[in-house]
């Protein structure tokens, strides 16, 4: 068997060559990566693994931080300070209209005493993220065979 590029008869070298493998000769294997050496086996993930539970802020996050700190009666500027974050961030907080990390998350309940992160089976957020989708031009049509 030839190079796929220049017709040689030599020893062929499996190439991708812009995502498309290819028999070389050794002259023209420089061309792209080489893909002789088989790659590492993939590994499946364990029953373990997909069961591990994810961490998410509960939903009630904005109405939680704006009563802790109604309830320590101090206004937004004086509990940012404390809370070590910027007023703004957290006026869009406690408005809902910006979604903290988990790693914020788990600072504010550390400083507040509050449970703002729970653990969620995957299966649990499977079922919320596919009520949260909207339909699609595939979920109309009907492919006839």
């Amino acid at each position: 068997m030839g190079c796929d590029i220049c017709g040689t008869d030599s020893s062929p070298c499996k190439v991708s060559i812009e995502g498309v493998e290819m028999q070389t000769c050794v002259k023209c294997s420089g061309l792209g990566k080489r893909i002789d050496a088989p790659a590492q086996p993939f590994q499946q993930r364990t029953s373990a693994m997909r069961r591990e539970p994810l961490l998410t802020v509960v939903a009630s996050f904005p109405s939680r931080i704006r009563q802790a700190r109604e309830k320590s009666g101090l206004d937004q500027k004086q509990f940012a300070a404390r809370i070590k974050e910027s007023e703004s961030t957290l006026r869009h907080l406690e408005a809902g209209a910006l979604h903290p990390s988990i790693e914020q998350a788990q600072r504010f309940e550390k400083m507040l005493g509050l449970k703002l992160v729970i653990k969620e089976s995957s299966g649990a957020l499977e079922k919320q993220e596919k009520k949260d989708e909207t339909m699609t031009l595939g979920d109309i049509i009907k492919i006839k065979k």
